[in-house]
């Protein structure tokens, strides 16, 4: 029963190995140049959102053990912020109901504001170059994004510059500032959180006359829904629970 059993086994052996080549595909080897830009791209991303990154190699330690302390009421934790390289944006009417924009009417602004005021920048400025829409997005030919089925970017660009020759740090991360677009007076959709090294809703840089930063903000909006002609787009922004419109 016991060598039945072996050449069973041995059996199944061979047939996985006779099989199992012709249906598993090589990998893929990547070049000298597609490793590098990957590894920079992902050096960036770390160093980006790493906020202990100004402490250098520090020394691990065992932590003392404390006695637990309980209370009758627990507060829950705050949900950490979705810094996912995938693509989750949200659109909808005032309402919260999506609709497909084009009725060619134009959000109302109220107290308009430039984005330099709204984040308190004096040193530098935020031009506004225009968008483009497609179904794809790519970021220094490393990062490709696809819309979701049946939707396009809508990508607004920007471009921050110093004011003058001194190199200025312009953090925009830690304002945790939200965006939302209106294709219309009622239809709005809000940008997508992504971790792309040029968002400028995580942007964090410094800048300069010389040496400024090109941006951009991504919505995502039904496929047809706006032309690349539309004048009747408007942003707002919310940042501290206070909602702005921006003058662009």
């Amino acid at each position: 029963m016991k060598r039945n059993l072996v050449c069973i086994a041995v059996s199944l052996m061979m047939c996985i190995m006779f099989t199992g080549c012709s249906v598993v595909e090589p990998m893929y080897t990547l070049t000298e140049e597609e490793e590098d830009a990957i590894v920079a791209y992902s050096a960036k991303i770390i160093s980006k959102y790493n906020r202990r990154q100004g402490d250098g190699f520090t020394r691990v330690t065992k932590p003392k053990e404390e006695k637990e302390s309980y209370s009758e009421t627990e507060t829950p934790a705050p949900a950490p912020e979705n810094t996912d390289l995938s693509i989750e944006g949200g659109e909808g009417t005032a309402e919260g109901v999506s609709a497909a924009s084009g009725d060619g009417s134009r959000h109302e602004a109220v107290n308009p504001i430039t984005f330099e005021d709204a984040f308190g920048l004096s040193n530098a400025s935020i031009t506004y170059n225009g968008f483009t829409i497609s179904d794809h997005y790519m970021e220094d030919n490393v990062i490709s994004l696809d819309a979701k089925e049946g939707k396009d970017f809508l990508c607004m660009k920007f471009t921050i510059t110093g004011k003058d020759a001194d190199v200025v740090m312009v953090d925009i991360l830690s304002l945790h500032p939200r965006f939302h677009l209106y294709t219309d007076a009622s239809n709005v959709v809000d940008n997508d959180n992504t971790v792309l090294m040029h968002d400028m809703a995580t942007f964090q840089d410094a800048v300069s006359a010389e040496k400024g930063s090109d941006v951009v903000l991504l919505f995502q909006v039904p496929t047809g829904s706006v032309s690349e002609e539309a004048d009747n787009l408007a942003l707002t922004m919310t940042m501290d629970g206070k909602d702005y419109d921006i003058i662009l």
